[in-house]
Protein backbone atom coordinates (compact mmCIF):
# COMPACT_ATOMS: atom_id res chain seq x y z
CA UNK A 1 0.00 0.00 0.00
CA UNK A 2 1.45 3.13 -0.76
CA UNK A 3 0.88 6.64 0.67
CA UNK A 4 0.65 9.70 -0.70
CA UNK A 5 2.73 12.72 0.53
CA UNK A 6 1.34 15.88 0.65
CA UNK A 7 3.47 19.52 0.47
CA UNK A 8 3.12 21.96 2.96
CA UNK A 9 1.01 24.17 0.67
CA UNK A 10 -1.07 21.36 0.25
CA UNK A 11 -1.65 20.74 3.86
CA UNK A 12 -2.37 24.70 3.97
CA UNK A 13 -4.26 24.80 1.28
CA UNK A 14 -6.61 21.97 3.29
CA UNK A 15 -6.02 23.65 6.47
CA UNK A 16 -7.32 27.06 4.65
CA UNK A 17 -10.18 25.33 3.17
CA UNK A 18 -11.27 23.35 6.58
CA UNK A 19 -10.94 26.50 8.32
CA UNK A 20 -13.38 28.51 6.12
CA UNK A 21 -15.88 25.64 5.59
CA UNK A 22 -16.38 25.42 9.79
CA UNK A 23 -16.53 30.10 9.59
CA UNK A 24 -19.55 29.03 6.69
CA UNK A 25 -21.34 26.43 9.05
CA UNK A 26 -21.12 28.44 12.46
CA UNK A 27 -22.17 32.09 10.62
CA UNK A 28 -25.04 30.50 8.25
CA UNK A 29 -25.83 28.59 10.90
CA UNK A 30 -29.57 29.82 9.97
CA UNK A 31 -29.20 28.12 6.31
CA UNK A 32 -27.58 25.30 7.02
CA UNK A 33 -28.66 23.32 10.36
CA UNK A 34 -32.47 23.55 9.00
CA UNK A 35 -30.96 21.92 5.96
CA UNK A 36 -29.04 18.98 7.55
CA UNK A 37 -31.98 18.42 9.49
CA UNK A 38 -33.87 17.98 6.64
CA UNK A 39 -31.68 15.97 5.30
CA UNK A 40 -31.74 13.55 7.87
CA UNK A 41 -35.24 13.61 8.14
CA UNK A 42 -35.60 13.05 4.25
CA UNK A 43 -32.58 10.16 4.43
CA UNK A 44 -35.14 8.69 7.16
CA UNK A 45 -38.74 8.91 5.33
CA UNK A 46 -37.24 8.39 1.57
CA UNK A 47 -38.31 4.54 2.09
CA UNK A 48 -41.83 4.89 3.41
CA UNK A 49 -42.41 7.23 0.33
CA UNK A 50 -40.74 4.73 -2.02
CA UNK A 51 -43.23 2.41 -0.41
CA UNK A 52 -46.18 4.21 -1.31
CA UNK A 53 -45.82 5.68 -4.32
CA UNK A 54 -44.68 2.30 -6.10
CA UNK A 55 -47.20 0.38 -3.93
CA UNK A 56 -49.85 1.80 -4.30
CA UNK A 57 -49.32 4.02 -7.74
CA UNK A 58 -50.17 6.94 -5.93
CA UNK A 59 -48.22 10.56 -7.10
CA UNK A 60 -45.03 11.41 -5.34
CA UNK A 61 -45.73 14.52 -3.68
CA UNK A 62 -49.16 12.36 -2.00
CA UNK A 63 -46.64 10.02 -0.84
CA UNK A 64 -44.30 12.47 0.65
CA UNK A 65 -47.66 14.37 2.23
CA UNK A 66 -48.63 11.35 4.11
CA UNK A 67 -45.46 10.19 5.50
CA UNK A 68 -44.93 13.51 6.99
CA UNK A 69 -48.45 14.33 8.12
CA UNK A 70 -47.96 11.18 9.53
CA UNK A 71 -44.80 12.32 11.36
CA UNK A 72 -46.17 15.20 12.12
CA UNK A 73 -48.92 13.42 14.05
CA UNK A 74 -46.71 11.01 16.24
CA UNK A 75 -44.85 13.96 17.23
CA UNK A 76 -47.83 16.08 17.83
CA UNK A 77 -49.21 13.12 20.19
CA UNK A 78 -45.85 12.61 21.80
CA UNK A 79 -45.42 16.85 23.01
CA UNK A 80 -48.80 16.37 24.03
CA UNK A 81 -48.37 13.85 26.23
CA UNK A 82 -45.17 15.85 27.73
CA UNK A 83 -46.65 18.46 28.01
CA UNK A 84 -49.08 16.95 30.42
CA UNK A 85 -46.51 15.29 32.23
CA UNK A 86 -44.72 18.32 33.16
CA UNK A 87 -47.87 20.05 34.18
CA UNK A 88 -48.72 17.45 36.51
CA UNK A 89 -44.97 18.06 37.96
CA UNK A 90 -45.54 21.75 38.20
CA UNK A 91 -49.04 21.59 39.79
CA UNK A 92 -47.49 18.94 42.32
CA UNK A 93 -44.66 20.73 43.28
CA UNK A 94 -46.64 23.87 44.37
CA UNK A 95 -48.74 22.40 46.88
CA UNK A 96 -47.54 23.65 50.20
CA UNK A 97 -47.53 20.47 51.73
CA UNK A 98 -45.95 18.41 49.05
CA UNK A 99 -42.96 20.81 48.79
CA UNK A 100 -42.61 20.76 52.56
CA UNK A 101 -42.68 16.97 52.39
CA UNK A 102 -39.89 17.12 49.49
CA UNK A 103 -37.59 19.50 51.25
CA UNK A 104 -37.79 17.70 54.21
CA UNK A 105 -37.03 13.80 52.44
CA UNK A 106 -34.55 15.75 50.32
CA UNK A 107 -32.23 17.26 53.11
CA UNK A 108 -32.76 13.68 54.79
CA UNK A 109 -31.45 11.69 52.05
CA UNK A 110 -28.32 14.50 51.79
CA UNK A 111 -27.76 14.64 55.40
CA UNK A 112 -27.33 10.74 55.64
CA UNK A 113 -25.12 10.87 53.04
CA UNK A 114 -22.71 14.48 54.20
CA UNK A 115 -23.94 16.85 57.03
CA UNK A 116 -21.97 19.18 56.33
CA UNK A 117 -23.03 19.28 52.98
CA UNK A 118 -26.71 19.33 53.05
CA UNK A 119 -26.72 22.35 56.44
CA UNK A 120 -24.99 24.30 53.26
CA UNK A 121 -27.71 23.57 49.94
CA UNK A 122 -30.37 23.34 52.20
CA UNK A 123 -31.13 24.99 55.75
CA UNK A 124 -32.80 23.08 58.80
CA UNK A 125 -35.89 23.78 58.50
CA UNK A 126 -38.10 25.51 60.57
CA UNK A 127 -40.95 23.62 62.61
CA UNK A 128 -44.03 22.63 61.46
CA UNK A 129 -46.92 25.33 61.01
CA UNK A 130 -49.51 25.05 63.45
CA UNK A 131 -53.06 24.57 61.54
CA UNK A 132 -56.16 25.45 63.27
CA UNK A 133 -58.27 22.09 63.03
CA UNK A 134 -62.17 22.40 62.25
CA UNK A 135 -61.88 25.74 60.65
CA UNK A 136 -64.82 26.52 58.68
CA UNK A 137 -64.51 27.19 54.76
CA UNK A 138 -62.83 30.19 53.94
CA UNK A 139 -61.07 30.74 57.10
CA UNK A 140 -57.42 31.29 56.71
CA UNK A 141 -54.90 28.72 58.53
CA UNK A 142 -52.66 30.28 61.69
CA UNK A 143 -49.12 31.02 59.72
CA UNK A 144 -45.99 32.90 61.35
CA UNK A 145 -46.48 36.92 61.46
CA UNK A 146 -43.45 37.21 59.12
CA UNK A 147 -45.28 35.20 56.79
CA UNK A 148 -48.50 37.48 56.77
CA UNK A 149 -46.61 40.58 56.60
CA UNK A 150 -44.87 38.88 53.08
CA UNK A 151 -48.23 37.90 51.98
CA UNK A 152 -49.59 41.53 52.86
CA UNK A 153 -46.75 42.67 51.01
CA UNK A 154 -47.11 40.41 48.28
CA UNK A 155 -51.25 41.05 48.07
CA UNK A 156 -50.92 44.82 47.76
CA UNK A 157 -48.00 44.81 44.78
CA UNK A 158 -49.86 42.64 42.89
CA UNK A 159 -53.93 42.61 43.93
CA UNK A 160 -56.35 44.66 41.65
CA UNK A 161 -53.75 45.85 39.53
CA UNK A 162 -53.74 49.17 41.41
CA UNK A 163 -51.27 51.60 41.19
CA UNK A 164 -49.39 51.41 44.36
CA UNK A 165 -46.44 53.83 45.78
CA UNK A 166 -44.13 53.18 43.45
CA UNK A 167 -46.19 53.48 40.97
CA UNK A 168 -48.40 50.89 38.29
CA UNK A 169 -46.73 47.35 38.42
CA UNK A 170 -46.34 46.12 34.97
CA UNK A 171 -48.02 42.56 34.09
CA UNK A 172 -46.74 39.62 35.85
CA UNK A 173 -43.94 37.94 33.20
CA UNK A 174 -44.70 33.97 32.26
CA UNK A 175 -42.08 32.82 34.96
CA UNK A 176 -44.10 34.56 37.65
CA UNK A 177 -47.23 32.66 36.81
CA UNK A 178 -45.13 29.41 36.74
CA UNK A 179 -43.70 29.60 39.16
CA UNK A 180 -45.70 31.73 41.41
CA UNK A 181 -44.19 33.20 45.07
CA UNK A 182 -45.40 31.27 47.81
CA UNK A 183 -44.46 33.38 51.14
CA UNK A 184 -46.43 30.36 53.59
CA UNK A 185 -43.95 27.89 52.41
CA UNK A 186 -39.66 28.52 54.16
CA UNK A 187 -40.06 31.51 52.36
CA UNK A 188 -36.44 32.66 54.70
CA UNK A 189 -35.11 29.06 53.98
CA UNK A 190 -35.28 28.61 50.68
CA UNK A 191 -33.99 32.43 50.27
CA UNK A 192 -31.00 30.75 52.04
CA UNK A 193 -30.99 27.56 50.64
CA UNK A 194 -28.21 27.54 47.45
CA UNK A 195 -29.97 24.34 45.69
CA UNK A 196 -33.54 25.74 45.73
CA UNK A 197 -32.18 29.15 44.79
CA UNK A 198 -29.76 28.54 41.83
CA UNK A 199 -32.68 25.98 40.70
CA UNK A 200 -35.82 28.59 40.75
CA UNK A 201 -33.81 31.39 39.10
CA UNK A 202 -32.88 29.12 36.47
CA UNK A 203 -36.30 27.90 36.39
CA UNK A 204 -37.55 31.36 36.15
CA UNK A 205 -35.18 32.16 33.30
CA UNK A 206 -36.28 29.65 31.18
CA UNK A 207 -40.24 30.68 31.97
CA UNK A 208 -39.99 33.78 30.60
CA UNK A 209 -38.18 32.54 27.58
CA UNK A 210 -41.34 30.27 26.67
CA UNK A 211 -42.66 32.31 24.00
CA UNK A 212 -39.51 33.46 22.66
CA UNK A 213 -38.49 29.75 22.23
CA UNK A 214 -42.12 28.46 21.10
CA UNK A 215 -41.56 31.57 18.45
CA UNK A 216 -38.16 30.47 17.11
CA UNK A 217 -39.22 26.50 17.49
CA UNK A 218 -42.50 27.14 15.46
CA UNK A 219 -40.29 28.85 12.35
CA UNK A 220 -37.91 26.32 12.17
CA UNK A 221 -40.32 23.39 12.14
CA UNK A 222 -42.44 24.54 9.31
CA UNK A 223 -39.02 25.16 7.57
CA UNK A 224 -37.55 22.04 7.93
CA UNK A 225 -40.95 20.15 6.68
CA UNK A 226 -41.05 22.58 3.69
CA UNK A 227 -37.48 21.13 3.15
CA UNK A 228 -38.34 17.79 3.77
CA UNK A 229 -41.29 17.94 1.31
CA UNK A 230 -39.91 19.44 -1.52
CA UNK A 231 -36.38 17.11 -0.43
CA UNK A 232 -38.76 13.80 -0.72
CA UNK A 233 -40.48 14.92 -3.98
CA UNK A 234 -37.70 16.17 -5.98
CA UNK A 235 -35.09 13.62 -4.27
CA UNK A 236 -34.13 11.71 -7.05
CA UNK A 237 -33.69 14.55 -9.51
CA UNK A 238 -31.43 16.37 -7.11
CA UNK A 239 -28.95 13.05 -6.79
CA UNK A 240 -28.71 12.82 -10.69
CA UNK A 241 -27.75 16.08 -11.24
CA UNK A 242 -25.62 16.06 -7.55
CA UNK A 243 -23.77 12.82 -9.48
CA UNK A 244 -23.42 14.93 -12.89
CA UNK A 245 -21.77 17.99 -11.22
CA UNK A 246 -18.97 15.48 -9.67
CA UNK A 247 -18.65 13.21 -12.56
CA UNK A 248 -20.69 11.11 -15.15
CA UNK A 249 -21.12 7.57 -13.69
CA UNK A 250 -18.81 4.87 -14.86
CA UNK A 251 -19.12 1.06 -14.72
CA UNK A 252 -21.85 -0.93 -12.96
CA UNK A 253 -21.69 0.68 -9.68
CA UNK A 254 -21.24 4.47 -11.33
CA UNK A 255 -19.18 6.86 -10.52
CA UNK A 256 -17.55 7.43 -6.87
CA UNK A 257 -19.91 10.76 -6.14
CA UNK A 258 -22.77 8.23 -6.92
CA UNK A 259 -21.46 5.52 -4.35
CA UNK A 260 -20.69 7.74 -1.99
CA UNK A 261 -23.87 9.18 -1.79
CA UNK A 262 -25.82 5.63 -1.74
CA UNK A 263 -23.52 4.55 1.38
CA UNK A 264 -24.03 8.02 3.18
CA UNK A 265 -27.48 7.94 3.22
CA UNK A 266 -27.45 4.02 4.29
CA UNK A 267 -24.97 4.53 7.02
CA UNK A 268 -27.11 7.92 8.32
CA UNK A 269 -30.67 6.13 7.66
CA UNK A 270 -29.36 2.75 9.45
CA UNK A 271 -28.10 4.36 12.43
CA UNK A 272 -31.25 6.70 12.87
CA UNK A 273 -33.49 3.89 12.87
CA UNK A 274 -32.15 1.45 14.89
CA UNK A 275 -30.46 3.95 17.16
CA UNK A 276 -34.35 4.83 17.92
CA UNK A 277 -35.49 1.47 18.10
CA UNK A 278 -33.20 0.46 20.75
CA UNK A 279 -33.54 3.56 22.43
CA UNK A 280 -37.66 3.34 22.43
CA UNK A 281 -36.88 -0.60 23.62
CA UNK A 282 -34.19 1.27 26.66
CA UNK A 283 -37.21 3.49 27.52
CA UNK A 284 -39.55 0.37 27.73
CA UNK A 285 -37.58 -1.20 30.03
CA UNK A 286 -36.93 2.10 31.85
CA UNK A 287 -40.31 2.68 32.69
CA UNK A 288 -40.93 -0.76 33.76
CA UNK A 289 -38.61 -0.58 36.06
CA UNK A 290 -39.08 3.11 37.43
CA UNK A 291 -42.58 2.12 37.86
CA UNK A 292 -41.95 -1.33 39.97
CA UNK A 293 -39.73 0.97 41.79
CA UNK A 294 -42.38 3.31 42.77
CA UNK A 295 -40.87 6.72 41.00
CA UNK A 296 -43.95 9.62 40.95
CA UNK A 297 -42.87 10.28 37.43
CA UNK A 298 -41.50 6.83 35.85
CA UNK A 299 -42.61 7.41 32.08
CA UNK A 300 -41.14 10.98 32.00
CA UNK A 301 -37.69 9.98 33.02
CA UNK A 302 -37.65 7.32 31.00
CA UNK A 303 -38.48 9.57 27.96
CA UNK A 304 -35.99 12.27 29.14
CA UNK A 305 -33.70 9.54 29.27
CA UNK A 306 -34.33 7.87 25.62
CA UNK A 307 -33.65 12.01 24.13
CA UNK A 308 -30.67 12.29 26.52
CA UNK A 309 -29.48 9.38 25.27
CA UNK A 310 -28.76 10.76 21.42
CA UNK A 311 -26.27 12.52 23.27
CA UNK A 312 -23.36 11.08 24.06
CA UNK A 313 -21.41 10.50 27.26
CA UNK A 314 -23.02 13.75 28.44
CA UNK A 315 -26.74 13.01 27.80
CA UNK A 316 -27.37 9.96 29.84
CA UNK A 317 -25.29 11.38 32.88
CA UNK A 318 -27.61 14.19 32.98
CA UNK A 319 -30.76 11.83 32.47
CA UNK A 320 -29.95 9.97 35.39
CA UNK A 321 -30.34 12.99 37.71
CA UNK A 322 -34.10 13.02 37.45
CA UNK A 323 -35.42 9.39 38.44
CA UNK A 324 -32.71 9.59 41.46
CA UNK A 325 -34.16 12.73 42.66
CA UNK A 326 -37.23 11.24 42.31
CA UNK A 327 -36.49 8.58 43.91
CA UNK A 328 -35.06 10.45 46.63
CA UNK A 329 -37.89 12.74 47.42
CA UNK A 330 -40.77 10.33 46.87
CA UNK A 331 -39.06 7.07 48.29
CA UNK A 332 -36.26 6.72 50.17
CA UNK A 333 -32.05 6.56 50.04
CA UNK A 334 -32.19 2.79 49.15
CA UNK A 335 -34.48 3.32 46.22
CA UNK A 336 -32.38 5.81 44.73
CA UNK A 337 -29.30 3.81 45.03
CA UNK A 338 -31.54 0.55 43.18
CA UNK A 339 -32.61 3.33 40.61
CA UNK A 340 -29.12 4.45 39.83
CA UNK A 341 -27.65 0.80 40.12
CA UNK A 342 -30.27 -0.10 37.56
CA UNK A 343 -30.10 2.69 35.21
CA UNK A 344 -26.26 2.65 34.98
CA UNK A 345 -26.65 -1.29 34.01
CA UNK A 346 -29.46 -0.65 31.57
CA UNK A 347 -27.28 2.40 29.92
CA UNK A 348 -23.95 0.53 29.54
CA UNK A 349 -26.22 -2.23 27.91
CA UNK A 350 -27.66 -0.11 25.44
CA UNK A 351 -24.34 1.27 25.05
CA UNK A 352 -21.72 -1.57 24.93
CA UNK A 353 -23.85 -4.77 23.77
CA UNK A 354 -26.85 -4.03 21.97
CA UNK A 355 -25.61 -1.25 19.59
CA UNK A 356 -22.56 -2.89 18.62
CA UNK A 357 -24.98 -6.02 17.82
CA UNK A 358 -27.63 -4.38 15.66
CA UNK A 359 -25.56 -1.98 13.84
CA UNK A 360 -22.28 -3.88 13.47
CA UNK A 361 -18.81 -2.72 13.62
CA UNK A 362 -19.05 -0.87 10.59
CA UNK A 363 -20.86 1.75 12.25
CA UNK A 364 -18.40 2.25 14.66
CA UNK A 365 -16.46 4.76 15.80
CA UNK A 366 -13.61 5.23 18.51
CA UNK A 367 -13.75 6.99 21.60
CA UNK A 368 -11.76 10.14 20.39
CA UNK A 369 -13.40 10.73 17.38
CA UNK A 370 -16.67 10.76 18.82
CA UNK A 371 -15.53 13.36 21.57
CA UNK A 372 -13.86 15.55 18.96
CA UNK A 373 -17.02 15.36 16.93
CA UNK A 374 -18.92 16.15 20.30
CA UNK A 375 -17.07 19.59 21.25
CA UNK A 376 -16.81 20.35 17.20
CA UNK A 377 -20.45 20.45 16.60
CA UNK A 378 -21.21 21.80 19.96
CA UNK A 379 -18.73 24.71 18.81
CA UNK A 380 -20.65 24.99 15.34
CA UNK A 381 -24.47 24.83 16.20
CA UNK A 382 -24.65 24.36 20.08
CA UNK A 383 -26.67 21.95 21.81
CA UNK A 384 -28.15 20.83 18.92
CA UNK A 385 -24.75 20.12 17.16
CA UNK A 386 -24.53 17.27 20.16
CA UNK A 387 -27.95 15.43 18.57
CA UNK A 388 -26.24 15.89 15.33
CA UNK A 389 -23.00 14.96 16.02
CA UNK A 390 -22.85 10.88 15.81
CA UNK A 391 -25.27 10.83 12.47
CA UNK A 392 -22.89 13.91 10.82
CA UNK A 393 -19.92 11.53 11.21
CA UNK A 394 -21.55 8.56 10.53
CA UNK A 395 -22.67 10.17 6.87
CA UNK A 396 -18.77 11.24 6.56
CA UNK A 397 -17.09 8.25 7.62
CA UNK A 398 -19.18 6.62 4.64
CA UNK A 399 -17.84 8.99 2.38
CA UNK A 400 -14.60 8.64 3.30
CA UNK A 401 -15.02 4.90 2.98
CA UNK A 402 -16.29 5.34 -1.07
CA UNK A 403 -13.86 8.12 -2.53
CA UNK A 404 -10.39 7.12 -3.17
CA UNK A 405 -7.62 7.70 -1.32
CA UNK A 406 -9.59 9.11 1.77
CA UNK A 407 -10.26 5.48 3.09
CA UNK A 408 -7.26 5.63 6.12
CA UNK A 409 -9.61 8.61 7.33
CA UNK A 410 -12.52 6.22 7.61
CA UNK A 411 -9.73 3.95 9.35
CA UNK A 412 -8.97 6.78 11.66
CA UNK A 413 -12.26 7.06 12.82
CA UNK A 414 -13.27 3.65 13.19
CA UNK A 415 -13.35 1.73 16.30
CA UNK A 416 -11.19 -1.22 15.16
CA UNK A 417 -9.29 -2.32 12.22
CA UNK A 418 -11.83 -2.12 9.50
CA UNK A 419 -10.37 -5.21 6.81
CA UNK A 420 -13.11 -4.08 3.88
CA UNK A 421 -12.01 -0.07 4.38
CA UNK A 422 -8.18 -1.45 4.42
CA UNK A 423 -8.60 -3.76 1.09
CA UNK A 424 -10.01 -1.10 -0.97
CA UNK A 425 -7.81 1.04 -0.07
CA UNK A 426 -4.73 -1.33 -0.73
CA UNK A 427 -6.87 -2.21 -4.25
CA UNK A 428 -6.56 1.48 -4.91
CA UNK A 429 -3.08 1.80 -4.47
Amino acid sequence: MEFKSYSAVQWGVGLLVLFSLTLALHFGQALFLPLVIALMLATVLWPPVQYLTHRFHLPRSVSSVLVILALVLVSAVGILGAVVAVQDIVSDLLRVENQEKYYRKLREAIASINIDLANQLLPVPPPRVERQEGKKEGQEATVPRDSQAAAHTQSSVTGAGGPTASGSEPPPSPGSIVLPEDPQLYRQYMENSVLFTTTRQFLEQQANRIPEYLRTLSVQVVLILFLVLFLCVDGEVLIHRTVEIFGPSTGPDGSAAARALREMARHIRSYLVWRTVIIVGMVIVLGFLWKLLGLKQPWLWAVVAGILTFIPYLGPIIAGIPPVLDALVTRDLNTAAMTLLLYTIVIVLEGYVAFPLVLGRQMEMNATTILIACLFWYIIWGEIGLFLALPLMAGIKAICQNVPGWQPWANLMGSGENKNAQNASVANG
